[in-house]
């Protein structure tokens, strides 16, 4: 009866690591993502302002913008990049999970990478210009 019991207790704590661990990666990951959708819009915020007041079309300052994505990435504890084209911010946010239980038997840390594309856009009563 005692090596079913070891036999069991091992199988239990092992689907237990598994829930745990792999429940942790998904918040990891979904963090990440929810990061880089914030540091995009942060990044998406920093209009070029005079050529939008002037009424000339919304454009993204690409220095402003890239140091705003920048800025939220480190403040959230997160590395990553921002990328300007045009009038789209494109955040790349990277996060590490070291897994609990599991890394009891060997299996290391995962890096979650998430990226989220912000666009900047003009609008007249709801309707894209």
């Amino acid at each position: 009866m005692s090596v079913f019991a070891v036999i069991a207790v091992t199988i239990l704590v092992m689907f237990v690591g598994v829930a745990v661990d792999l429940s942790g990666m998904v918040h990891t990951l979904e963090r990440a993502q929810d990061v880089a959708r914030q540091a995009a819009r942060a990044a998406a915020q920093a209009a070029d302002a005079p050529t939008a007041i002037r009424g000339e079309g919304a454009a993204v300052d690409a220095a402003r913008a890239a140091q705003a994505g920048r800025a939220y990435l480190g403040a959230a504890g997160l590395d990553g990049g921002v990328a300007v084209t045009g009038d789209t911010v494109t955040v790349t946010a990277t996060a590490s999970y070291s897994p609990v239980i599991l890394g009891l038997i060997g299996i290391g840390s995962r890096t979650m990478t998430a990226s989220s594309t912000a666009r900047i856009t003009r609008a007249l009563q709801g309707v894209e210009q």
